[in-house]
C-alpha cells in the first residue's frame, strides 16, 4: 500500500504541470475570452487584434498632426474598442433572433468587397500594413 502514495504523488504532478501547460498555451494565443455576451464570445486575440490596428493608426496620426499618443489615449481607445465589440455582438445576436442575420451580413460583405475592389489594388495592401499593421483580409475582417 505505501507505493500507491508515490504513484498518485507523480500523477498529481503530472496533472498539474499538464495544466499549467494548457494555461501558458491559451494565454499566449488570446485563447481567452475578454467578454461574453449571452452565448457569444470576444476572445482576447481578437480583442488585441483590432486595438493594436487602431492604436497604429492613432500613433501614426498623431504623428501626422505632430502630437503624442498617451496612455489615456490608448485606456480610451481600448475601452471604446471593447463597448464596439460588445455591441456589435449584441446587434448580432438580435438579428440573429430576427432571422436576418444573413442577409445583413451578406450585404454589408457585398458592399466591402466592391469598396475594396473599386480601390488601388497595389496601394491598399500597402496602407493597411502600414497605417494598421494588418493584411487586407485581416483589416476587412477586424477594422471594417
Amino acid at each position: 500500500m505505501p507505493e500507491s502514495k508515490p504513484k498518485v504523488k507523480k500523477y498529481v504532478l503530472i496533472g498539474v504541470a499538464a495544466l499549467v501547460v494548457l494555461l501558458v498555451f491559451l494565454f499566449a494565443f488570446g485563447l481567452f475570452p475578454v467578454a461574453i455576451i449571452g452565448s457569444k464570445y470576444i476572445w482576447y486575440r481578437d480583442f488585441s487584434r483590432t486595438t493594436g490596428a487602431l492604436e497604429q493608426f492613432d500613433h501614426i496620426s498623431r504623428q501626422i498632426e505632430g502630437t503624442e499618443q498617451t496612455e489615456d489615449d490608448v485606456r480610451a481607445l481600448r475601452k471604446g474598442v471593447l463597448g464596439e465589440m460588445i455591441a456589435a455582438r449584441i446587434l448580432e445576436a438580435y438579428l440573429e433572433r430576427e432571422g436576418k442575420l444573413e442577409q445583413i451580413t451578406d450585404n454589408a460583405n457585398k458592399q466591402i468587397d466592391e469598396a475594396i475592389k473599386n480601390t488601388n489594388a497595389e496601394t491598399l495592401p500597402q496602407a493597411t500594413e502600414k497605417l494598421y499593421n494588418l493584411s487586407v483580409d485581416d483589416f476587412r475582417d477586424h477594422i471594417l
